[in-house]
């Protein structure tokens, strides 16, 4: 079997393509899972016999384990992200096998980073997005620095949450992440002095994790506001 007999057909797949892949060596099995597009791989977690759908979902590892572990070290403490990560994987694992939630006719990174992101914010409620101990505002800027330049579902959640905050402060913070700007150089382009604009720096990023993480609906009543002050 080719990679091209299933890419070239519906969501979910057929009974019958089921069944031929289930048939298939494992080494043969393997490597046609090495060339097929995610929701595909999905598919086969959902629907294959035990055999195939425990190759597919180690290849769904393969991919993405790496990124879903840099998706959830964002506002967890350090000691506890593998643990994250892993309840990650056994909640795809169960909604996957038992043919919950995930439709694949759509994107599975989509889907998956919301499993992961669900994990994260119930590690999130029961302990607080950091340890006692650690300083938030220098431990989110640590991770927003490590995120990897191509990351485009992380980003998007950076964009989301900067949408909430003054013209400002979202140039401010575009400034650091973005633009990579040095201090002295964001100093000089907000023509501010630079222990000004490091106060008002860190105000932005200590309301940018606000939004990022939190859950609270009260914070969301404060929106307009944010957005209308300049200099707050």
């Amino acid at each position: 079997m080719k990679a091209s007999d299933l890419t070239g057909v519906g969501l979910p797949l057929d009974r019958s393509l089921i069944e031929k892949v289930n048939a298939l060596p494992g080494t043969e099995l393997r490597a046609l899972l090495s060339k097929l597009p995610d929701e595909i791989v999905a598919d086969l977690v959902r629907q294959g016999d035990d055999e195939v759908a425990e190759s597919a979902f180690e290849a769904l590892e393969f991919r993405y384990r790496a990124p879903t572990k840099r998706y959830v070290s964002r506002g967890a403490a350090a000691d506890y992200v593998d643990d994250i990560n892993q309840e990650t994987w056994i909640s795809l694992w169960v909604e996957l096998r038992n043919k919950q939630s995930f439709d694949p006719r759509l994107k599975f990174t989509s889907w998956m980073y919301s499993i992961a992101r669900r994990r994260r914010i119930d590690w999130w409620r029961r302990n607080g997005p950091w340890v006692v101990g650690e300083d938030p505002i220098e431990d989110h800027q640590q991770r927003l620095e490590s995120l990897a330049g191509d990351d485009s579902e992380l980003w998007a959640e950076f964009h989301r949450a900067l949408s909430h905050l003054s013209d400002e402060r979202q140039l401010l913070l575009r400034l650091k992440y973005e633009e990579e700007f040095t201090i002295q150089e964001i100093a000089d382009k907000m023509k501010m002095t630079i222990p000004t604009m490091m106060t008002k720096l860190r105000r932005a990023e200590t309301l940018l994790r606000k939004y990022w993480f939190g859950e609270d609906d009260s914070e969301t009543l404060n929106v307009k506001e944010e957005k209308g002050g300049m200099g707050q």
